[in-house]
């Protein structure tokens, strides 16, 4: 309602971020980074496990390489392309409702993945 929409991309991308590390520590990894896409592409390759899960966890890995750069960009002033960057002033309605509809898909399958991996 504020307009407040590059605080609610940040928090879409730290949802996205604490799933996918809820995955990564079920499946035995832990990094202090927030940079968790590429670190759950690598441990996919390392392990077996059921093809229909990895295709999934695939999936939500690469969403999360493509959110992940909103860490920065969503919080912090710079420069791009020679003109300055003001989170507050760039982002749109529009850009908080696709990383929305990012978060949502990778929570539900984080969830679906992590109650079947401990048989919830």
């Amino acid at each position: 309602e504020k307009g407040y929409y590059d605080k609610a991309v940040y928090h879409f991308q730290q949802a996205v971020e604490k799933a996918i590390k809820a995955v990564l520590i079920s499946l035995g990894e832990f990094k202090k980074t927030h940079f968790v896409g590429d670190i759950l592409i690598d441990k996919l390759q390392r392990i077996e496990l059921d093809p229909a899960w990895k295709d999934k966890l695939h999936d939500i890995a690469k969403i999360s390489d493509e959110v992940e750069p909103e860490v920065t960009w969503s919080r912090y002033p710079g420069i791009d392309a020679g003109k300055l960057w003001i989170p507050s002033e760039e982002y749109s309605i529009d850009d908080a409702n696709e990383i929305k509809e990012k978060s949502e898909k990778v929570i539900r399958i984080a969830n679906d993945f992590i109650s079947w991996w401990f048989r919830l």
